[in-house]
């Protein structure tokens, strides 16, 4: 056997070791606890990569994400997974509210909740409110609740909405959310809301006079 020979055995049986190496190695891999990756799902679980499939409605939307969200109580905590799903790392359930800035006029379709439950017992519930300026108190327009657990994030929504045309002169509206408590800081979680909207006749055209 030449020598040149000889480095290239040599060089190919490197190369073997090397790759051995990679694929013993690649199995001991762990995502921790916290960590998101691409396509994955809280706590280290990994999901298939799939293509979101959007929730259909419509025709326009208002959607208000987890960070517009605060505490009803003063004494309720909060925190974020991954820098954007609220969640609640109290003892106790708490609720945590989104004021609306719904066009005036417009008649609700749908209310969705974006949202992550992977905890036993417990759900996540979400509501719709319309609140009086005058009465002091709040009616639910709509009203949905998570089921199950799973480990990938799910929406949820109601198309059967009471008293649905908005009206900006007599009421303001509110996203009301109840959390249930997250220990490990992600077992429940809001991800976002969503308004779907329409108008019950075509907008008149204005005219400018020219």
């Amino acid at each position: 056997m030449t020598r040149a020979n000889v480095v290239k055995w040599a060089a190919l049986a490197a190369v073997g070791v090397v790759c051995v190496l990679v694929l013993a190695w690649l199995p001991g891999m762990a995502v921790g606890q916290g960590d998101r990756p691409a396509g994955g799902v809280p706590g280290g679980q990994v999901a298939a990569l799939v293509t979101p499939v959007p929730v259909p409605g419509g025709p326009n939307f208002y959607s208000v994400s987890a960070m517009g969200f605060k505490p009803l109580e003063q004494d309720t905590g909060w925190g974020y997974y991954a820098d954007s799903w609220l969640t609640n790392p109290g003892p106790d359930e708490a609720t945590y509210v989104a004021a609306l800035a719904l066009p005036h006029g417009a008649t609700v379709t749908k209310f969705v909740v974006f949202f992550y439950d992977n905890g036993l017992a417990l759900d996540v519930q979400a509501s719709l409110l319309k609140c009086s300026y005058w009465d002091g108190y709040c009616t639910r327009m709509a009203e949905v609740a998570s089921s199950g657990t799973d480990t990938g994030s799910r929406a949820v929504e109601d198309s059967t909405i009471v008293d649905p045309v908005v009206d900006n002169q007599s009421n303001w509206y509110v996203a009301q959310v109840l959390l249930p408590p997250a220990p490990l800081g992600y077992e429940f979680a809001l991800e976002a809301i969503r308004v779907d909207y329409g108008y019950g006749a075509a907008l008149p055209i204005v005219m400018d006079g020219r």
